[in-house]
């Protein structure tokens, strides 16, 4: 999913994924390709990615990136999304929160030890269809 200016440039972008649910509950879990290879028939729609170019933010691009990628959950029949974002980037989970995700749990702080970012697994429950919340 992406969005653009009236000149084709593109100022923001998103990757939606299938993984198998389990694997999202793991701490570890998401440096093994089983959690983030793209999985068609997976129980779990992942949003892996999303960026948008610093001069374009906090004017409403990445929410409409994530209710469009929200939209594509839905057409892939899941009544969910989930993500990760870092343990302490408070604008991310500000956002999130805004958008309506919720935190599902929190890597163990061991993790910072190895080396590796201690990360928060959100979701959000999505509700009717993509066509009902274009409508909306």
């Amino acid at each position: 999913v992406s969005e653009t200016t009236a000149s084709g440039a593109i100022i923001g972008v998103a990757e939606l994924t299938e993984v198998k649910k389990p694997n999202l509950f793991k701490p570890l879990s998401r440096f093994t390709a089983s959690a983030t290879t793209l999985v068609r028939g997976g129980d779990a729609a992942y949003l892996q990615n999303l960026a948008v170019l610093s001069a374009a933010r906090r004017v409403g691009i990445g929410a409409e990136i994530v209710r469009a990628c929200e939209d594509e959950a839905r057409r892939w029949e899941h009544d969910e999304m989930w993500l990760h974002i870092q343990v302490g980037n408070d604008g991310a989970a500000r956002f999130y929160d805004r958008l309506g995700y919720e935190v599902v749990q929190k890597d163990p702080k061991w993790v910072k030890f190895l080396g590796l970012e201690q990360l928060e697994l959100r979701s959000k429950r999505l509700s009717g269809t993509a066509e009902e919340a274009a409508a909306q």
